[in-house]
């Protein structure tokens, strides 16, 4: 698991019944689930912990990585995109979408047609010359046991994620931390045909600020910040709505529009 900025410090945990808990005058709460808070100081930067029974040890990581990281991330300057990615030979294919929405399976799957993936989870984006980098916060791999049945058959040994998901922690060879990203596609509900149709820059804008992270949305700075780099995002690479059936029968022609869609030879399956 990524360790928190280092200059960010974490504060024992606390119970909800305790009051008076000194984090800092100007401490938030932001709430991860009913009966699950986790409170920040931003002036300070600590932050701790807040529920009413303990939790499993994998779901304290779990919300560290997944949720609490990229938020700090977030407030210390960086544009964290909520991204499944892979690298092809051009570059880094990245998939937004709200939770549920098929990217983790997609992104493992176009892994298991021979692409890295980078990670299905999180991603810096970063201006690197007059390319767009992305770099993974993690290697992160988490599905639920119909996808691992399918598409990992021999894995053997899977890890938790939390205590309320009955997704798994999946071993996967990563690919490179980074890679240049050359398209965006936000993964639309799930349709009867397949498709794949170009976002305007105003949609493209919208789209990427609802799958950043930021500590405190409603923070002028932070917002500011999240729409600039989102406008300039937009501009510089495109983004896509991927229309296509939560069917696995069906993902080898998703992976087929994708890349003819970039640009890019479609590649073999590995061999067995």
């Amino acid at each position: 698991m990524p360790n928190h900025p280092k200059n960010w410090t974490r504060l024992p945990d606390v119970s909800s019944d305790v009051e008076g808990f000194e984090l800092g005058v100007a401490a938030r709460s932001s709430s991860i689930m009913d009966g699950v808070d986790w409170l920040f100081d931003a002036g300070n930067k600590r932050f701790a912990l807040r529920y009413d029974g303990q939790p499993a040890a994998e779901t304290v990581t779990h919300w560290l990585a997944d949720l609490i990281l990229p938020q700090l991330m977030a407030h210390e300057g960086h544009f964290v995109l909520h991204c499944g990615t892979v690298s092809c030979p051009r570059g880094a294919l990245g998939f937004i979408g709200p939770s549920g929405h098929g990217k983790s399976t997609l992104t493992a799957s176009l892994h298991q047609r021979g692409l890295n993936l980078i990670s299905d989870d999180a991603v810096v984006l970063s201006q690197n010359g007059q390319t767009l980098k992305a770099e993974r916060l993690y290697p992160s791999l988490r599905l639920f046991p119909d996808s691992i049945d399918l598409m990992f058959p021999n894995i053997g040994s899977t890890t938790p994620v939390a205590e309320y998901t009955d997704k798994r922690h999946v071993t996967f060879a990563p690919g490179p931390a980074s890679a240049p990203l050359i398209a965006l596609f936000r993964l639309a509900d799930p349709s009867d045909d397949i498709h794949i149709s170009r976002l305007t820059l105003a949609d493209a804008c919208i789209a990427l600020i609802a799958n950043s992270f930021a500590l405190d949305p409603a923070d002028p700075t932070e917002a500011k910040r999240r729409f600039a780099e989102s406008s300039k995002v937009a501009r510089q690479i495109a983004v896509y709505d991927l229309h296509y059936p939560r069917d696995y029968g069906v993902l080898s022609e998703v992976h087929e529009l994708i890349f003819k869609t970039v640009g890019l030879d479609y590649p073999e399956p590995p061999l067995a």
